[in-house]
């Protein structure tokens, strides 16, 4: 999952920024390049009519104010978001601000914009294309605490108030590495105590339309699929439907 940094900064700092050309670039990318290499944006290309799920969701997690910024660190850590496209000096701000404690936040990759081979003197966003270049001014941030698509867990509570689920979420008591929530009666009932034992998750194969998971676990738990919800997700285990 990525997300770009760019407008989101000069909206609460009213920074200064080189990003016009990346914000011009990424727009292209964001409606072409991202759905053709099957990249996953927390950025909206087209949504004009936001569902209530969405709209409940973005509105806890976007900051108001520059002390609210550390929602955006929960947010990219709940949804896997682990690339940050933006300029490169904003990984130092990163950590100092979102994450001063344990400083997760760093530098991937370096880049510039370059005109195409053949194409000297650019007149269109086609004539230009991204190079790795060290020291560059724009970076691939990395947050390397955002959760991975699939995860097993051990310790769960149920938590069936959509706004109680929220306000628990962007809580800073709340630790979603170790624990999550489940909107619904689960088998084994909640326990707030991570069980002894080994689990491992791995993916298989994924496709738009169907996710195949190898997982092995020794304690009963509750599997995490990072993705978007629909009304139509059904799932099969040891090829039995569940």
């Amino acid at each position: 999952m990525g997300h770009y940094l760019g407008d989101f900064f000069q909206q609460i700092f009213q920074v200064p920024s080189q990003s016009g050309l990346l914000n011009s670039l990424y727009n292209e990318w964001l409606q072409h390049q991202f759905p053709y290499y099957r990249i996953h944006s927390l950025d909206i290309s087209q949504m004009p009519r936001v569902p209530e799920l969405d709209r409940e969701f973005l509105s806890a997690f976007s900051p108001k104010s520059a002390a609210e910024l550390p929602l955006a660190r929960r947010m990219w850590e709940l949804t896997g978001t682990r690339w940050i496209l933006g300029e490169r000096r904003f990984a130092d701000f990163l950590n100092q601000v979102l994450d001063p404690q344990q400083k997760r936040f760093r530098v991937h990759l370096d880049f510039n914009f370059t005109p195409k081979h053949g194409k000297p003197n650019p007149t269109s966003l086609d004539d230009i294309k991204a190079e790795i270049v060290p020291n560059g001014p724009f970076a691939i941030i990395e947050y390397t605490s955002a959760l991975p698509r699939v995860k097993f867990y051990t310790s769960w509570q149920v938590q069936t108030n959509d706004s109680a689920s929220l306000a628990e979420l962007t809580s800073d008591a709340f630790n979603p590495q170790e624990q999550i929530l489940v909107n619904m009666l689960v088998p084994s009932g909640g326990t707030n105590n991570p069980a002894p034992g080994r689990s491992s998750v791995r993916v298989v194969s994924y496709q738009p339309r169907e996710w195949r998971i190898e997982v092995e676990n020794e304690s009963a738990g509750v599997l995490l699929l990072n993705d978007k919800f629909d009304d139509d997700w059904s799932v099969r285990v040891n090829d039995r439907p569940e």
